[in-house]
């Protein structure tokens, strides 16, 4: 789902509001681009900036400001009987099937784009990415299921259930927290708190809230992993922050424990700090790595913090 505010066009391919790009740099792609309120698809050829010819794009449809759209897009490859062609469905209506040759990927080449709202005033409610074709009269159902995107779990199941595992054919999904004026709503546990400047939301139900809606305990990593370039002389009592915060994100969560014992959290954790050569601990760290070892008494990661 899509909601444009401005859809004015920029100078060029690069500038240009863009709701998706895939790009494999030496072989090609596919990218979904604004020319004011008309929306292509195109080809891209070896080299990204190159202007499309017009064999290379097709109209996808108008869309108009301030109104939310459902897309959906498929491009099938050549087979024993059929040319490759485009086919393409607005809302639950099917506008167009268009021939068009087949984006030239290589397993050999990495991706070195894949971008989605680059440029783009607007909102993405939700983005499917499937292995394989699943038909067009698949991708209205999906609209007929879910009007606006994802709303919660219960909606994904349900969408599985009524399209027959339809989910299994998923390679990527990208469902982002909505926010309206100053509530903010977590997709996969339909709850809502107060926006916070600076600093994210605060949910009303913190017992409620399940971190896997943003990133899971690994998005905690990076910190300690940027920890390594603090001064500490200047900032000795950063890492006891973070072990606030793990004491926060671990006592009484079980799901998050589990988590955190699958991905090795401490093991990863003391590796990062031990390629540091500056001493991060005081009397205080050693008390809250204590405080934190017994909110875990009884669990399996207990012993990860020990070792």
């Amino acid at each position: 789902m899509i909601h444009t505010i401005n859809n004015n066009g920029g100078t060029g391919i690069a500038s240009d509001p863009k709701l998706l790009t895939v790009f494999c740099h030496g072989t090609g792609g596919i990218e979904l681009y604004f020319k004011d309120s008309i929306l292509y698809y195109r080809l891209i050829g070896v080299n990204y900036n190159d202007e499309p010819s017009d064999t290379q794009k097709i109209v996808v449809g108008e869309f108009s400001c301030n109104t939310w759209y459902y897309l959906g897009i498929e491009h099938e490859p050549q087979g024993m009987l059929t040319k490759a062609h485009v086919n393409i469905v607005i809302n639950d209506e099917q506008k167009r099937s268009v021939y068009m040759d087949y984006p030239k990927f290589n397993n050999f080449f990495p991706i070195s784009k894949f971008s989605m709202g680059e440029n783009l005033v607007g909102r993405i409610s939700s983005l499917f990415l499937f292995k394989s074709s699943i038909g067009p009269s698949r991708l209205s159902e999906i609209y007929n299921f879910m009007k606006l995107g994802v709303q919660d779990d219960n909606s994904i199941r349900g969408l599985n259930t009524s399209i027959q595992r339809i989910i299994e054919k998923v390679f990527l999904m990208y469902t982002p927290i909505r926010a309206e004026s100053d509530k903010c709503f977590d997709i996969f546990s339909s709850m809502h708190g107060v926006l916070s400047p600076n600093s994210g939301f605060t949910l009303n139900n913190s017992k409620r809230f399940r971190l896997k809606a943003l990133g899971g305990i690994s998005s905690v990593l990076p910190l300690f992993y940027l920890i390594r370039f603090v001064d500490n002389q200047k900032h000795d009592g950063t890492l006891n922050e973070l072990w606030k915060l793990l004491i926060v994100l671990l006592k009484d969560q079980v799901e998050n424990q589990i988590e955190a014992q699958k991905i090795g959290l401490f093991k990863v954790i003391g590796q990062l700090l031990s390629e540091s050569k500056l001493n991060f601990f005081t009397w205080e760290s050693i008390e809250l790595l204590a405080e934190l070892r017994n909110s875990l008494n009884g669990s399996q990661l207990e012993e990860d913090v020990r070792n």
